[in-house]
């Protein structure tokens, strides 16, 4: 997964994934520039929050993209730049990272986040990780796009117990 991360130019992921798992979302790759962490928070549930590695450490910049000003005015520093949105829709994101520079997201968000990027058409390429461990009801739902996705020059690896399945979303 560090070795994928350093492969983009930003790894993005969802409020609750970033409040949850407090993730530092670098790569232990050596790379001249890391990939940006981008957060969708579009209620501003980090205000409650502000202590998360992604807004403290200083180890790589860190772009939130919100519709809450008032997380806007206030988790602003040298590490943090907040985007106040003016709509609810992913695509307005992706224009905004495409007008920035940025041409490559690594979505590692949960399956709310997936679905999303895969139901608005805004993904090429899927890679999931299967392991032999179920969670049940302690788990959460795994990606269930709207429509049917079928993936062509898909690649398997076999990664100690866990099977990795990426493939680019045939259109």
């Amino acid at each position: 997964m560090h070795r994928e991360r350093a492969n983009y130019q930003a790894i993005l992921v969802g409020s609750n994934t970033a409040i949850v798992d407090n993730p530092s979302l670098l790569t232990t790759i050596s790379t001249d520039y890391p990939p940006i962490r981008i957060v969708i928070d579009r209620r501003g549930r980090l205000l409650q929050h502000r202590n998360l590695k992604l807004l403290t450490d200083g180890q790589a910049p860190t772009w939130i993209f919100t519709r809450n000003a008032e997380l806007q005015n206030s988790l602003t520093n040298e590490q943090v730049k907040v985007w106040l949105m003016k709509t609810d829709q992913l695509s307005e994101i992706i224009q905004t990272l495409t007008e920035e520079g940025i041409q490559s997201v690594y979505v590692e968000g949960g399956p709310i986040l997936a679905n999303a990027f895969m139901n608005d058409e805004l993904a090429n390429e899927l890679i999931e990780y299967l392991s032999p461990h179920f969670l049940g009801k302690a788990g959460t739902a795994g990606i269930l796009p709207s429509c049917k996705i079928m993936l062509k020059n898909v690649k398997f690896e076999q990664l100690s117990g866990n099977l990795r399945i990426a493939g680019e979303i045939d259109v």
